[in-house]
């Protein structure tokens, strides 16, 4: 029975950890825009006729028509001229709940339109429902000239990192000519470059004009494009949510790619280099189809798997390992670099018997999202997201510690290398009741060259 712990404290666990060489790197509901969705506000506010300056409020309600829990944390106003103090501190709706809010606008013979975006979280993502203000600013001369936008855009599944375009049709509904003259997009992940230089569109025409979205990570993604246009000598605001949900590139490296890296283990550089080749990305294996199939220079293969959210799983059999007569775990271990969620597990909980003591045995996994950072490798600067990935073990009895260990895994993975320019092990155990080992050993691979096909 010594033999089976000590081979599944030290075989089970800390050479499986060896297996991670070969890695490398919700959809929401609908958003609203005042039509339905999450949060149910009005779409537009008429104030009527208002002398010229003056601020007038109303009292609105926000009806969360859904079946979770809402939180609004805060807002974002056009102008000075709207004034919207609901959210100074987060407000939670409850399923099928609601709340009345003051909302306040002073038309000027300049700005007889404004927008309030009121940003709310459910479910781990974000929304935004955007509400129009407009009024009719007395003792000023009207104009008939209105632009018409679409109130929502969705740009579907995109993939992260990449810009994709889409064609939108604006209208002038009114009888007389309005110029656009500048347009606002609250997110780096989406760009409106129409209004460069301002535009006119005539009574009763229409323009075309290009939207583009970038999503910055996997997940729904939002902005909100306020377009500025004049209608006489009063400004209007119209206001387009844009929406998309990043998914990961479906790049992978293609059979034969290689990568070679510098290896050092506790501060001792290593001269013999460790290669890794692409074997197949094309497998379906435990359950996942593309999956990555990736041999060493020693002939050992692993196993990895880019899912659609842009996490990391890389598949770990245990019982691959040694001969033992316990039943051991496999499993899919992730890395969220795409959700950047941290992930927890139970791969191990079992009591066996150990010199006629009863021994509980577990073993855990956690993942993490570290963040994105800048690697120098193979003569190049890459970008990288940084992820990492641990498995502890512990063995007890009657309550206390008798053996224990544990190794993370830190990974920098790169998307123009749809795998890793770095990586760095650390592995710590402490076994003495049992007769195993005790100490810290660190190991990095710093990528020296690499082929892709």
């Amino acid at each position: 029975m010594n033999r089976t712990v000590s081979h599944l404290l030290v075989a089970a666990f800390l050479g499986s950890l060896s297996m991670l060489t070969g890695c490398s790197a919700s959809t929401s509901p609908n958003l609203t825009g005042g039509t339905g969705g999450l949060v149910l506000v009005p779409h537009t506010i008429d104030f009527g006729s208002v002398p010229n300056g003056q601020t007038v409020d109303t009292s609105i309600n926000l009806f969360n028509e859904s079946a979770d829990t809402i939180t609004i944390t805060s807002n974002g106003l056009s102008s000075p001229a709207v004034t919207d103090t609901n959210f100074s501190h987060p407000l939670v709706l409850a399923p099928d709940g609601s709340r009345n809010i003051e909302v306040g606008f002073a038309p000027s013979a300049q700005n007889s339109t404004g927008m309030d975006s009121i940003h709310y979280r459910s479910g781990g993502s974000s929304y935004v429902a955007l509400l129009t203000l407009k009024a009719n600013p007395s003792g000023t001369t009207g104009s008939s000239g209105s632009l018409f936008v679409p109130t929502k855009i969705d740009f579907g599944s995109l993939t992260v990192g990449q810009w994709h375009d889409t064609s939108v049709v604006i209208a002038n509904t009114g009888s007389t000519p309005i110029t656009i003259v500048s347009s606002f997009v609250s997110s780096s992940e989406a760009r409106d470059t129409n209004f460069l230089q301002p535009i006119t569109i005539s009574g009763g025409s229409y323009a075309m004009i290009h939207l583009e979205f970038n999503p910055a990570q996997a997940g729904f993604r939002t902005a909100v494009d306020s377009i500025r246009y004049m209608s006489g000598s009063t400004s209007h605001s119209a206001g387009i949510i844009l929406t998309a949900t990043g998914v990961a590139g479906s790049k992978t490296p293609g059979p034969g790619s290689t990568y070679t890296y510098s290896v050092d283990t506790s501060g001792v550089h290593l001269s013999q280099p460790s290669t890794y080749t692409i074997v197949s990305n094309s497998l379906f294996y435990q359950g996942k189809s593309n999956v990555v199939e990736v041999r060493d220079d020693t002939g050992g293969i692993e196993y990895y798997h880019i899912e659609s959210n842009g996490d990391l799983s890389i598949f770990i059999d245990f019982n691959a390992l040694a001969a033992l007569p316990i039943p051991l775990p496999t499993a899919w271990l992730v890395i969220p670099i795409g959700s950047k969620n941290t992930t927890t597990g139970i791969l191990y909980d079992t009591t066996v018997q150990y010199q006629g003591f009863p021994v509980t045995i577990q073993i855990l996994d956690t993942g993490k999202y570290v963040g994105p950072s800048q690697v120098l490798a193979a003569g190049k600067t890459f970008a990288t997201e940084q992820g990492s990935i641990a498995v502890a073990l512990t063995a007890s009895s009657f309550g206390f510690t008798v053996a224990s260990s544990e190794t993370t895994v830190n990974l920098w993975y790169s998307n123009a290398l749809a795998f890793y320019p770095k990586r760095h092990e650390v592995a710590v155990t402490n076994g003495s009741a049992l007769g195993l080992p005790s100490g810290t050993r660190t190991t990095n691979y710093i990528l020296s060259s690499y082929s892709i096909k």
